[in-house]
């Protein structure tokens, strides 16, 4: 540590102090031991000086001399200094830069880690929300399976019932039939030929009847065709211009993330370039400091030197307090994102997997009302089949009947060919004959008349029942048609659910993307701020720096200005004090030694003779040596003795000038004729 100023200044002072302290209590101790002895005349002094002026300007120059040694240590000392501020000031920068880096690096480090991990848990929960679909896929198919046997079973069983009930309705209606048959046997031979007539135009009609409704069926089928293909078409279309949208979508991040990536790197550069044109200028500014601060005080110096090193390591501490606050705040704004961009991405697989079940369910639905149809159709085809069998049975029951009614009419005409026999040959019975055949005739007329009523209830009842089929058809191609409406309607209410599923996919997905660029844009300007802010800080600090050294520096030169100032006015009051004190010994002092100066008989005089005197505050010798030119002791001793005859000396009533006088040896020179 190097010695404070005003120590390395009063050091020397203290002892030429010191130092004269003794010799004027010597030389004041000296003359108080003289007496005073009457001495007779003395030669002449020729002249009575003051302290030895070659002495004392030899002590003024080394003083001056080792002044300048000392003010050129104090330079080296403070350049040196200043070297080291500036070497240690740049390493602070090297190191803060590198702190810097690491910081940044570190970040990068953990954002990627966390952009590792967030995809990492993306794909989890994608895998796991593709798992769970795969699984409710499964489970509904199964379902579906297994509700498709049990449907599959239950109208196999309700056709075989159905079936059954049909045969025995027809045998029934067939064991009724021949006895309708048996008993208008005779009557129905007038009208086979109309009931021929009516069943080939029913049949007619009945054939034109399915061949329109199997048109009317293969067109629907073909329009059904057409709508699933043409949905299918549409879904395929939706699904690429998603894909497509979803490319896009991707591109456009990705460039989005290049782009923030170039902006990132375009500011840092700047930062940097703006960090090293600051630190340059520091630097700088600095290093013209440290040349205007090599004439400052050593001592001030120091302590305001360490002063700095205290501020600077609070600086430092509440620096890295704040670094360490603003660190804690980013992390936790980093992990409250991160967890809104969790739930987030869970609420969005949430919405994607209700949306796929929404989907399976009506796709499910969808599969289960064309399985419908298509058993309806298939029943519907079934019927037809079993209305066809039934006609044709119907129609050979017809022609057996017909043949039958033939043989029966051939067995009549044969039997009327021998009742006209039988008539020929009983004349007389023609007239019994006539009137049963009248009441024969008229009771098969009646009979005839019965079986025509019965005939036409039947026929009724074939054109009701006609007319119900007709009506069951019609309702079933009714029901088909609204079946085919309700299936189109639903065909479009899946195509505007999975549009409106896809509008507010995009739209979660837009916002989630608002969400995510707001809290990059916040991050970023958490950062922004947070550079700004230790930005200001550093030039707050390196102002703070810079006006503190103005300050020391304005204190150190009103100190070395007020010490000069000082020592100029003690140089002058010390010239004025040697000059009074010469003054004080040409009018005082010399008078009385040359009045008390007696020559001994044994001193051979000539030369000069130089006798050092010091003196004590009250004017007493302490000490009186004298030196000869000649060597002459005898004329050294005299001498001496009026010096300590004189005494004691007058001293002047000027405290400076008694202290010029005590501080240094008081000097006569002697120089007789």
């Amino acid at each position: 540590m190097t010695v404070p100023q005003h120590k390395r200044l009063g050091l020397p002072l203290a002892l030429s102090l010191a130092l004269h302290i003794v010799l004027v209590l010597l030389f004041a101790f000296q003359f108080d031991a003289m007496r005073e002895v009457k001495e007779p005349p003395q030669p002449e002094i020729i002249q009575a000086v003051t302290v030895d002026a070659a002495q004392i300007e030899a002590a003024l120059q080394a003083r001056q001399q080792a002044e300048l040694q000392r003010q050129q240590r104090i330079e080296q000392q403070r350049a040196a200094e200043a070297q080291a501020e500036q070497e240690r000031q740049q390493a602070e920068a090297q190191r803060l830069r590198q702190e810097a880096e690491r910081q940044q690096a570190t970040a990068e480090a953990a954002r990627k880690a966390e952009e590792f991990k967030v995809r990492q848990a993306e794909e989890l929960e994608r895998q796991a929300a593709l798992e769970a679909r795969r699984k409710l896929e499964e489970e509904a198919k199964h379902r579906a399976e297994s509700e498709e046997r049990q449907r599959q079973q239950t109208m196999k069983k309700l056709a075989d019932q159905k079936h059954r009930e049909e045969e025995k309705r027809q045998d029934e209606a067939e064991a009724k039939h021949r006895a309708e048959e048996a008993a208008k046997h005779e009557a129905a031979e007038a009208k086979r030929k109309a009931e021929a007539e009516a069943i080939a135009k029913r049949e007619a009609a009945e054939a034109a009847k399915d061949k329109a409704a199997a048109e009317a069926k293969r067109k629907a089928e073909a329009e059904a065709e057409a709508k699933r293909e043409a949905a299918a078409a549409a879904k395929e279309k939706a699904a690429e211009a998603a894909k497509d949208k979803a490319a896009a979508e991707a591109k456009r991040k990705a460039e989005a993330e290049a782009e923030a990536k170039r902006e990132a790197a375009a500011a840092a550069k700047e930062k940097a370039a703006e960090v090293a044109k600051e630190q340059a200028a520091e630097a700088e500014a600095k290093r013209k400091a440290a040349q205007e601060s090599h004439h400052k005080a050593e001592l001030e110096a120091q302590r305001k030197a360490d002063l700095a090193a205290q501020r600077h390591a609070e600086e430092e501490a509440r620096r890295k307090a704040e670094a360490e606050e603003r660190r804690k705040a980013e992390q936790e704004a980093k992990q409250k994102a991160e967890e809104e961009a969790k739930r987030e991405a869970a609420a969005a697989a949430k919405e994607k997997a209700a949306e796929a079940a929404k989907d399976k369910a009506a796709a499910e639905a969808k599969r289960k009302a064309e399985a419908e149809a298509e058993a309806k159709r298939a029943a519907a085809a079934a019927a037809k089949e079993k209305a066809a069998e039934a006609a044709k049975e119907k129609a050979a029951a017809e022609a057996k009947r017909k043949a039958e009614a033939e043989a029966e009419a051939k067995r009549a005409a044969a039997a009327a060919a021998a009742k006209e026999k039988a008539a020929e040959a009983a004349k007389e019975k023609a007239a019994a004959e006539a009137k049963r055949k009248a009441e024969a005739e008229a009771e098969a007329k009646r009979a005839a008349a019965a079986a025509a009523a019965k005939e036409k209830a039947a026929e009724a009842a074939k054109e009701k029942a006609a007319a119900e089929a007709k009506r069951k058809a019609e309702a079933e191609a009714e029901a088909k048609r609204a079946a085919a409406a309700a299936a189109a309607k639903e065909k479009a209410a899946e195509a505007a659910k999975d549009k409106a599923a896809a509008e507010a996919k995009r739209k979660a997905e837009a916002e989630a993307e608002a969400k995510k660029k707001a809290a990059e844009e916040a991050h970023r300007k958490a950062e922004l701020e947070a550079e700004m802010k230790a930005e200001a800080e550093t030039k707050r600090k390196a102002e703070e720096a810079r006006r503190q050294k103005e300050e020391r520096e304005l204190a150190l030169k009103e100190a070395l200005e007020e010490e000069r100032q000082q020592k100029e006015k003690e140089e002058k009051a010390q010239k004025a004090a040697e000059s009074a004190a010469q003054s004080w010994v040409n009018s005082h002092f010399r008078p009385r030694v040359e009045n008390r100066w007696v020559l001994a008989p044994s001193a051979q005089g000539g030369g000069s003779c130089t006798i050092r005197v010091r003196l004590t505050p009250a004017g007493g010798v302490t000490s009186a040596e004298a030196s000869c030119s000649g060597g002459d002791a005898a004329f050294e001793r005299s001498a001496e003795a009026a010096v300590y005859k004189a005494a004691p000396f007058p001293m002047p009533p000027d405290p400076l000038v008694a202290k010029q006088l005590l501080g240094q040896a008081v000097r006569f020179k002697f120089n007789p004729d």
